[in-house]
């Protein structure tokens, strides 16, 4: 059983690039998710200032964070980046969900 302790956080400016360069990515209808296989376990939520102003932008982050939270026990281990879109918080919270958790059945990061 995994914990959500078991990921930490991307900060190393290194594994960004790489991940941007080689990582697989799918462009979701209110996201962009950047994966790559690793047997770390990192993850790492983006909203650049085109999302918003800060107040927006760190409601996104926080709806980002939760729906990881709820998907994480189902996802393989490795590298995930979320970048989110411009009128990502106009979206109700089911549907961020369902379609951030399609995007991540299609990268193939689902065990389920």
């Amino acid at each position: 059983m995994s914990n959500i302790k078991d990921f930490s956080s991307i900060n190393n400016q290194k594994d960004f690039t790489r991940i941007y360069k080689d990582g697989a990515k799918w462009f979701a209808k209110n996201c962009v998710i950047y994966y790559e296989h690793s047997e770390d376990r990192k993850f790492a939520v983006i909203a650049s200032k085109k999302v918003g102003c800060a107040v927006v932008r760190n409601r996104t982050k926080r709806l980002m964070r939760a729906i990881f939270l709820r998907l994480y026990p189902d996802l393989i281990s490795g590298y995930y980046i979320f970048v989110a879109k411009k009128g990502f918080s106009e979206l109700c919270y089911l549907e961020l969900e369902r379609n951030i958790k399609w995007s991540l059945r299609k990268l193939g990061c689902l065990k389920v």
